[in-house]
């Protein structure tokens, strides 16, 4: 058994025992744990999030808890699925144990997912749903932890005007997370003079890609737009090189990840994207890399800073609330105004988004993707 799966397992069993406890055992307010409930895709994702929210459970029980009291984390795993996903959220909020939920990581898992939540009154926080239909109602219990498409898709485009590229081939994915953010992108390159010269989601193989940049080249194009998770955009990137084609990639958040570009072979330089998390940003990331480094052995990425900084902000909102009520968090969730985490400057606004000074545009050197610019 390998440590993600070993890790889920006694994830779930725990899971188990904790629910059965809640429902068979009364103990009293000054007693009893405070919870928060996790959904997530444990066992297929291949990120370091567990290890970013159990470092901040960690954190915050060596420091007394929550006002004195201990904070638990009741993990599900949602499967990366629409039904696993609901399934969850229903049963978190059936729980009244549960003060607030962190989840999904998927869009189109948290859209349908926060009808549950609101419903319910429970807060959902998302650490990285970035669709701009999660928060389009506003003003109830969904949250996000992250900029959404729309802010990234501006800075990017900002970027690319700036040093004058002007003439892009956008590339998407037909899923949420590619629709959408290839949607937020044509939208800001209008406004920056960027032309989108082709939109495309689909090609079969190296040969098609040679033939249509040669009517790219007509329109005198500067690169590509990248609008896809790692997996897709690195193999869409990796093609796109092997078919000799050149100019700048850039893309989204969903791109940040410099290992998985080495696995899949890709060796340009000039990879750009727009993302949070800037490891020189400030004292408390270094003082993060460190520690984390240091109990895993690895080098911490974006999803396990948006983990730590969601669990830590939550329980800063539940410590100001009169007795956890589910009710009151979310106002004291906004009432924190501009809160400095690991990933930066959070700023929750009252429609549910992130609207702190996050999004850093970086480029993929020497192996490591290094900022540019904030």
């Amino acid at each position: 058994m390998n440590r993600k799966v070993k890790r889920v397992f006694n994830g779930g069993l725990v899971a188990a025992i904790l629910l059965l406890c809640l429902t068979s055992c009364k103990n009293s307010d000054t007693n009893s744990e405070i919870i928060i409930g996790i959904a997530w895709p444990f066992e297929s994702d291949q990120s370091l999030f567990e290890e970013g929210i159990d470092m901040a459970v960690e954190d915050i029980n060596k420091e007394g808890g929550i006002r004195g009291q201990k904070l638990v984390l009741l993990k599900l795993d949602d499967t990366s699925e629409v039904t696993t996903g609901m399934a969850a959220a229903k049963k978190l909020t059936e729980n009244s144990s549960v003060k607030a939920v962190i989840g999904h990581k998927s869009s189109y898992i948290s859209i349908p997912a926060s009808a549950i939540y609101e419903e319910a009154g429970l807060i959902m926080l998302s650490p990285s749903s970035t669709s701009p239909e999660l928060t389009k109602d506003g003003g109830g219990t969904t949250f996000r932890m992250i900029p959404s498409d729309e802010v990234i898709a501006w800075r990017v485009a900002k970027y690319l005007s700036d040093n004058d590229y002007k003439k892009i081939v956008l590339y998407y994915t037909e899923d949420s997370y590619g629709k959408g953010l290839a949607d937020a992108f044509e939208d800001q390159a209008g406004q920056y003079g960027i032309t989108i010269i082709d939109r495309f989601n689909n090609y079969l193989g190296t040969e098609e890609l040679q033939r249509q940049e040669r009517k790219w080249r007509a329109f005198g194009y500067d690169g590509f737009f990248v609008a896809a998770s790692v997996a897709d955009g690195s193999k869409f990137i990796y093609d796109v090189s092997q078919a000799g084609i050149e100019g700048i990639f850039v893309g989204g958040n969903a791109l940040d990840n410099a290992s998985f570009m080495e696995e899949a072979g890709i060796n340009k330089e000039h990879i750009v994207i727009g993302s949070v998390f800037d490891p020189e940003g400030n004292t408390v990331a270094e003082s993060y890399i460190q520690k984390f480094t240091e109990r895993y052995g690895q080098t911490p990425d974006i999803y396990s800073v948006l983990g730590y900084d969601s669990v830590k902000i939550l329980s800063d909102a539940l410590s100001n609330t009169s007795n956890y009520d589910r009710n009151e968090i979310a106002s004291e969730l906004i009432k924190l105004s501009k809160w400095t985490g690991v990933c930066g400057e959070h700023e929750i606004s009252e429609n549910g988004d992130d609207i702190g000074d996050l999004v850093v545009i970086k480029e993929l050197r020497d192996g490591i993707f290094s900022r540019l610019e904030r």
